[in-house]
């Protein structure tokens, strides 16, 4: 359906849960049918207030905003828990129960989630998500992320 997967290249300096401050930066990559690879310039975010999986999914919006065709993504993350949460379909189910947890509580950055949601339907896009901290492109965007920090 989709011969050419646009992939996502996302890293950040956000690591430890109380991490507030620093850069989350992306690139897109695609395979055009002539056969050309294109690759947008890096893009980064510097980020005050955020935690590390809200660093990643907003630049994960961002970077899907950019989308502009319904076709397969495939997002290379340089950490495991958001790739792991898209893998077992959670933001999906959390939708399905109206964004609450097993244990009843509020799913920690609903907006976020459903930003996400909302661009992957509205687009039709087909995404996957997998860590990939060794990826080329996820090891450039993380050096470089931290040569930006203010």
């Amino acid at each position: 359906m989709f011969p050419n997967p646009i992939h996502v290249y996302i890293a950040s300096t956000l690591r430890l849960p109380n991490d507030r401050e620093g850069v989350t930066g992306f690139m897109i990559e695609c395979r055009m049918p002539s056969g050309k690879v294109e690759t947008r310039a890096p893009q980064y975010c510097h980020l005050t207030v955020a935690t590390p999986d809200s660093s990643r999914l907003k630049t994960i919006k961002i970077a899907l905003n950019h989308i502009r065709v319904e076709s397969e993504v495939v997002v290379h993350l340089d950490d495991d828990r958001i790739a792991g949460l898209w893998t077992m379909d959670m933001p999906r189910r959390w939708e399905s129960t109206g964004w609450l947890t097993t244990r009843g509580g509020e799913v920690k950055n609903r907006q976020l989630w459903e930003g996400i949601l909302g661009e992957i339907r509205e687009k039709k896009l087909r995404v996957t998500m997998e860590a990939d901290q060794e990826c080329r492109y996820v090891k450039m965007l993380k050096m470089e992320c931290r040569a930006n920090r203010k």
